[in-house]
């Protein structure tokens, strides 16, 4: 197992040094679906990056955090921003639109590939006020994705 964290400048040069990390991590626990958690975590972190430069304005100096905990059958990451969450009518939406919906939309689309490419997705505020986004990823004992 390895658990481990970072805390990275919310811009939008600090994705791939993000990118690299986590691909790092979860090669080295030799997780067999490396590449459908990664694409996930990406598309998350950009979600962080763009909330963050909205929230506070494109010259900030506002970090995000992550924590990967990996192990060969499971992976969590945990994104935490300051910038207040999902607004109500986008967490209520993940659950009734699909990719049919969308797929011709400039935004939105990441979060249907997040759900899709994860066991489970969640988030919270935490009592600091953080907005804190999970994404879990698990192989089944029969080696097929959950």
């Amino acid at each position: 197992m390895i658990e481990v964290e970072g805390e990275y400048l919310a811009e939008m040069s600090s994705i791939e040094c993000i990118d690299e990390w986590l691909q790092k991590i979860m090669e080295q626990v030799e997780f067999p679906y490396c590449k459908e958690l990664h694409f996930a975590a990406h598309e998350a972190v950009i979600n962080s990056i763009e909330a963050t430069e909205k929230y506070y304005g494109k010259n900030h100096h506002e970090n995000i955090k992550i924590k990967i905990i990996a192990h060969k059958e499971r992976v969590e990451i945990i994104i935490r921003d300051k910038c207040g969450g999902l607004k109500d009518e986008v967490a209520q939406s993940l659950n009734q639109i699909g990719f049919d919906d969308i797929i011709w939309n400039e935004r939105g689309r990441g979060m249907l590939f997040i759900k899709h490419f994860v066991d489970n997705f969640t988030y919270d505020i935490d009592i600091n006020g953080d907005a804190v986004f999970r994404l879990i990823k698990g192989v089944r004992k029969d080696g097929k994705n959950q």
